[in-house]
């Protein structure tokens, strides 16, 4: 196929070809916030908006936004507004003709410079067709030949190119007023937009239209859907029945209501055409729905969550864990029943990683109104589970109509707590005191009586005794001066040196084990220290997490005792 050229000043030929097209999203997907760029790029930005950094340049990207970016840049995603960024991402390469004769000429590959000061140059492209022409690029129907392809991909990637060049030739890569205009214009659209769908997720239970809707943004309905389904991927309307849907089937599975009751609850009038859309989503009608949730697609949040819902019978999908903390029996357990784990950093939760697990139900533990708001656009969901092991296994089972199989997992937890019990009789008669102590970066704390997880095996299914002065701590974990050490003096110390990703907590761990209140401890001078992990006795008391603890718990006081 023929090669488009252009002449330089200098008579240097100089040709650009086009390598490669495909969705901004899908280019983002397989990378992290962090990527070089392989090849030149050209980004052309038709929904949402986000800010970008390129060799410690920051720029903006938003709907209208044409970057050029060189092979080998570095790239860091800082923010992303809205639901992201949409738009393309074309593949080129330049060449220099060495010599040429009427025959043709001696072709070689050339680095491309950016034709402006820095990493990147950036316009704002006015063409709306231009999103349309990569779009039938992209997805070619029946009638073009393949030459006619190769001509529309090579006079698109010249006009791209062009619009660069004449942006960084006019000394604003942002163009000239009418273009910035434009600029504020599409910025003022797209929170426009933003607020409807905000006023959506509020009033989906309402009659709403895309008229209603587009008016609300003070757009065309027409250049409203066009906005929308640039944020969302979705025509206004299929993004309110989705919506509506999502909301239905929390009903159904969470409050047992009748289908026709539902149907009139999340916004639908007709209870016949609520169940035909209700199935088009989901596969199976409002009345099996219940039946069938436990076999979807479900995303859990909570490793913890996750090893109860495995120990109830249900597998879920896939489950979001932090590696630093995830404790070997449940990485075991996922592994065994293929659940896909998702890895994310501490605190903190990778939307785009469970949107794109194609998640039919969300389970999960407390969380912001922010995160649950944004949650609740890719999927039903369950969340506000107890803390508690107990107490969350059996909401799960009435959740997931799973009652047998939890009075099941009663038993053996209790029989395991029985065994221990016996196993520890002396210390328990005795009511020799055992506490937990947390390191932290910035000071102590002890781990209460009255709380749950850990606290509940050790001080009410084992019934051993904290010391006295420490019995008052109503929290999880409470503060802790060292000098509060000496009237606690336990005969058993837990020691969880806590892990926190990001931060390093070796200067208190020093601190304490240098103290003259803790080298006077009885049990540091009897050598009844035992150091626990971060990930199975805070992150891991699930149903199997509860048998290993119990078990280093065993084995850590009779070895002791016995001495």
């Amino acid at each position: 196929m023929s090669l488009y050229w252009e002449e330089r000043r200098d008579m240097e030929q100089v040709l650009f070809r086009w390598q490669g097209l495909q969705t901004l999203e899908a280019y983002l997907k397989p990378i992290a916030s962090h990527f070089y760029t392989r090849n030149n790029v050209l980004i052309y930005v038709t929904g949402g908006s986000a800010d970008w950094t390129i060799n410690e340049q920051v720029i903006r990207l938003e709907q209208g936004s044409l970057a050029g970016i060189a092979a080998g840049s570095q790239v860091e995603i800082i923010h992303a507004v809205g639901f992201g960024l949409k738009g393309w991402v074309i593949d080129f390469c330049q060449y220099e003709v060495l010599h040429t004769d009427p025959h043709g000429g001696e072709l070689m590959r050339q680095k491309w410079s950016v034709p402006a000061e820095g990493p990147v140059v950036l316009a704002i492209l006015a063409e709306d067709e231009v999103g349309e022409q990569l779009e039938q690029l992209a997805f070619p129907g029946k009638g073009r030949s393949g030459i006619e392809q190769e001509l529309i991909r090579q006079q698109l990637l010249y006009l791209l190119l062009d619009t660069l060049y004449k942006a960084a030739n006019s000394g604003e890569q942002t163009g000239n007023q009418a273009v910035k205009d434009k600029q504020i214009a599409n910025k003022a659209a797209d929170q426009a937009v933003l607020n409807s769908i905000d006023y959506v997720h509020q009033h989906y239970d309402k009659p709403l239209t895309r008229e209603a809707m587009a008016k609300l943004a003070d757009l065309s309905p027409w250049h409203y859907s066009r906005k929308f389904r640039a944020m969302t991927g979705k025509p206004p309307l299929e993004y309110l029945n989705q919506y509506r849907i999502f909301r239905a089937q929390e009903r159904l599975l969470l409050a047992g209501a009748l289908a026709q009751d539902v149907a009139k609850q999340v916004g639908f009038e007709d209870a016949y055409y609520f169940s035909r859309r209700f199935k088009q989503f989901t596969g199976v009608s409002p009345k099996s729905y219940v039946r069938s949730v436990a076999s979807s697609r479900i995303c859990v949040l909570s490793a913890t969550y996750a090893e109860s819902l495995l120990a109830l019978g249900i597998v879920p999908h896939s489950v979001l864990v932090v590696p630093l903390l995830l404790p070997e029996h449940q990485r075991k357990a996922f592994e065994r029943h293929g659940v896909k784990m998702i890895p994310v950093p501490q605190y903190m939760i990778d939307y785009q990683a469970v949107q794109a697990e194609r998640t039919q139900f969300i389970v999960s533990p407390m969380i912001s109104e922010e995160t649950r708001r944004h949650l609740m656009t890719i999927a039903p969901m369950a969340i506000g589970f107890a803390a508690d092991m107990m107490g969350a296994i059996s909401q799960l089972a009435v959740l997931f109509r799973r009652e047998r199989e939890a009075e099941r997992v009663y038993a053996a937890i209790s029989a395991a707590a029985a065994e221990a019990r016996n196993q520890l009789a002396d210390v328990i008669r005795t009511r020799a005191t055992v506490m937990v102590l947390r390191v932290e970066p910035f000071g102590y704390r002890y781990l209460g009586a009255h709380s749950f997880g850990v606290s509940r095996i050790l001080y009410r299914e084992l019934g051993l005794t904290i010391p006295s002065v420490l019995n008052e701590g109503q929290g999880w974990f409470n503060p802790l001066r060292l000098e509060q050490l000496p009237l606690a003096n336990p005969r058993y110390i837990f020691v969880e040196n806590r892990i926190t990703e990001g931060e390093d907590n070796q200067q208190s761990l020093q601190a304490l084990m240098s103290s003259k209140y803790w080298r006077q401890l009885d049990a540091v001078q009897n050598n009844r220290v035992f150091h626990v992990e971060t990930g199975l006795w805070v992150n891991g008391c699930g149903p199997i997490g509860h048998a290993e603890i119990l078990r280093q718990i065993i084995a850590s006081i009779t070895k002791q005792a016995a001495q």
